[in-house]
């Protein structure tokens, strides 16, 4: 039961804050063999789309940097323009848990505005006698405490200012030209320089390197845990927060995407990005399905595998509670083949649909193994409905408790 212990562990951080904050700080994380993920485009044709972020109700703020617009997609309504064509190069977003949106531009501004539209306000002369009235910010970071983090492209400095107004410089980081910020909800800093990575914790002063290798860091960003997600020039990578510092030794791939241009985190383990024309949304370790009705197959959605050391795939399994789900169903149009080996950093996809025998929530999971050991998990979540019943919309949880449900299936397999 131990090594199944390790396992469950490494379930529950593949969701990554999919469960909530709850799932902070996996002190005995294990890297997924095989990171698994779901992706769906809902907005495509976002020309020029740089910079994303994303709240905790699954709003999405970006920039179009040629147009200098600042603009904002509710999850639920249509685009919203929060500063139009006014702003010169806006390039950094980020939105705090107070309800207000940051954008930076090279004029020298940062502007702050409150989530679906309302008056703009410049927040960055709080900094002038510290930047010598002229920053031309590029990068913005927010932490759950109300403090706003910022650098420009002709500066070193990393600014901080409070919910008060007040800008200090945080001690003892360098940055560079190309350099990207990211901050946790207890202000836990994580900035780049170059192609590497540093860990600023809350609770210290001095910066540490982290000890882990990216071909090129385009964009960081950190969930309310501390982990921080690193767009680099061929995938994203996870970097875990464990015993309150990251580990950069325990890094994995965990999307498997090399046009990313930006990438966001909500508070659900939601991760938003952009390839500069359209938006993505990618669900770590978990796939929806629309509601189909019952007995009819539903529309084909996609897992995404991206193997974080060499294996061979021996096995693909289709489970729900304790045994075999016959509502899961692998359509066969996928590239993932049981008997191919796959190089480390490798991908390949499964495609699948359900089927749901019954109304209301039908849950299961699919398996995929070596010749030895189970190496990932896509958790499976459909809705069941038919004629002439009412059935509430809401989802069962995806998260611990089918986990839990699966447990006994996993040990036996295992």
């Amino acid at each position: 039961m131990t090594f199944f212990k390790a396992k469950l562990s490494l379930l529950a951080f593949g969701l990554g804050a999919f469960a909530g904050a709850q799932l902070a700080s996996a002190q005995t994380f294990t890297v997924p063999v095989a990171a698994t993920s779901s992706r769906t485009m809902p907005y495509s044709g976002w020309v020029e789309t740089q910079a994303v972020a994303a709240d905790a109700s699954g709003n999405i703020f970006f920039t179009r940097p040629a147009s200098g617009i600042f603009a904002e997609q509710p999850a639920n309504g249509t685009e919203i323009t929060l500063i139009s064509g006014s702003l010169s190069y806006p390039k950094g977003v980020a939105v705090d848990v107070s309800g207000y949106a940051y954008v930076t531009d090279y004029s020298g501004h940062l502007w702050k505005v409150p989530v679906g539209g309302g008056t703009a306000t410049d927040i960055l002369p709080a900094c002038n006698t510290l930047d010598g009235y002229y920053l031309g910010t590029q990068v913005v970071a927010v932490d759950g405490l109300g403090n706003v983090y910022t650098a420009g492209n002709n500066m070193t400095a990393l600014f901080k200012i409070t919910s008060s107004g007040t800008c200090s410089i945080v001690s003892g980081i360098t940055l560079d030209a190309s350099s990207h910020i990211a901050s946790d909800a207890a202000g836990d800093l994580a900035y780049s320089v170059g192609t590497a990575l540093y860990s600023l914790p809350a609770t210290s002063t001095t910066p540490v390197a982290v000890a882990a290798t990216f071909d090129a860091i385009n964009g960081l960003r950190s969930d309310d845990s501390g982990n921080v997600f690193v767009t680099t020039g061929s995938t994203v990578k996870e970097v875990p927060f464990i015993n309150g510092a990251l580990d950069g030794s325990k890094a994995f791939a965990v999307l498997p995407f090399s046009s990313t241009s930006d990438i966001g985190v909500d508070s659900r383990g939601k991760l938003y990005t952009s390839d500069s024309a359209n938006l993505y949304i990618n669900t770590p370790g978990s796939i929806r399905f629309s509601s189909t009705v019952v007995g009819t197959a539903s529309a084909t959605q996609t897992v995404n595998v991206i193997f974080n050391s060499a294996q061979t795939l021996a096995g693909l399994r289709y489970v729900s509670g304790t045994g075999t789900s016959t509502e899961i169903a692998n359509t066969g149009t996928g590239t993932c083949a049981t008997g191919s080996t796959y190089a480390q950093g490798a991908s390949c996809t499964i495609d699948l649909a359900v089927t749901p025998a019954g109304i209301g929530a039908r849950n299961g999971a699919v398996l995929l193994s070596s010749a030895s050991t189970l190496i990932g998990t896509a958790m499976v979540a459909g809705q069941g409905t038919g004629g002439g019943l009412v059935h509430s919309p809401r989802w069962e949880p995806i998260g611990l408790s089918q986990m839990a449900l699966l447990s006994e299936h996993l040990a036996k397999y295992l």
